[in-house]
């Protein structure tokens, strides 16, 4: 998945007392299953707007056409794969918005945690995971989504002609159709409704993974399944420098004073780091 956006200088990730410490003592962001992110429809944004540029292509609906073959074949993987196991991180390049604050942290209870948005990305590369930024234009998402369609057809008008009958075994067009779906299914964790656009986004995407790779971890209303994404690999140290935000709250000074503390007692030391508190106005007590 390749973008050829740049992220600003620092990337923020929002979060409560608990995560805080706990990303402190693991030295890890906990990265979600998306289905379990807090946008619901994010996953299905995707299958659906696939689905209507699948459905609008030359040779749907044609009886006894190869591409009409791989067309259904793929909207078919592509409703099948609502569980793949991909895990995500949020990021934002917004590290004092309202709607995050509110979003993902309880009232009086929040930090936004800054990193350096050229270690992570050196990280994620290392890791084998991608971080990207989500895109909420719809015409743009469409476009990349029929550009892998497309991409499909192409594959198809240059392959041996033939067809699967009903009950065969996966041939070439069933594995084309598979492998198309899992590159369109891995766009998804970057497709978010425009509603969403002032948050700007960013993610790191886990490759895919097995069930048995995932952890678990109690929600709001269910288990989470998720992945722990490393911030400390192989030399490379996205805690080197940090910036950390405080909440409003109805102690800003102990706050501050307290989030200072945890970092300098961080093990291991954490080189740099700073705390600060949001110049967001508003009462939650």
């Amino acid at each position: 998945m390749a973008t050829t956006a740049e992220p600003p200088d620092r990337l923020w990730h929002y979060t409560d007392q608990r995560g805080f410490l706990g990303i402190l003592e693991s030295g890890a962001l906990w990265a979600s299953k998306v289905q379990y992110q807090n946008d619901q429809r994010e996953f299905l944004l995707t299958v659906e707007l696939a689905a209507s540029i699948i459905q609008r292509t030359p040779g749907w609906g044609v009886r006894d056409s190869p591409i009409n073959d791989f067309l259904e074949h793929l909207l078919e993987r592509l409703e099948g794969r609502q569980q793949m196991n991909i895990c995500t991180v949020s990021l934002t390049a917004e590290g004092d918005l309202l709607s995050q604050w509110r979003g993902y942290c309880s009232p009086g209870d929040g930090m936004s945690i800054g990193l350096e948005s050229d270690r992570v990305q050196a990280l994620a590369t290392s890791l084998g995971w991608t971080l990207a930024p989500c895109i909420y234009n719809k015409t743009e998402q469409l476009a990349l989504l029929a550009a892998k369609v497309n991409e499909g057809i192409t594959w198809l008008k240059s392959a041996p002609r033939h067809r699967e009958p009903p009950g065969s075994a996966p041939g070439p067009i069933y594995q084309a159709a598979h492998n198309f779906a899992v590159q369109i299914t891995e766009l998804a964790p970057t497709l978010k409704d425009p509603s969403f656009e002032e948050e700007r986004e960013w993610r790191l995407i886990s490759p895919p993974q097995r069930f048995g790779d995932l952890w678990y971890r109690p929600g709001r209303h269910t288990i989470v399944p998720y992945k722990p994404f490393p911030l400390r690999h192989d030399g490379q140290d996205a805690l080197a420098t940090v910036e950390v935000k405080v909440r409003p709250t109805a102690h800003p000074e102990l706050a501050q004073s307290a989030a200072g503390g945890a970092l300098m007692a961080a093990k291991p030391k954490i080189p740099a780091y700073n705390v600060t508190r949001t110049e967001t106005s508003y009462r939650e007590w």
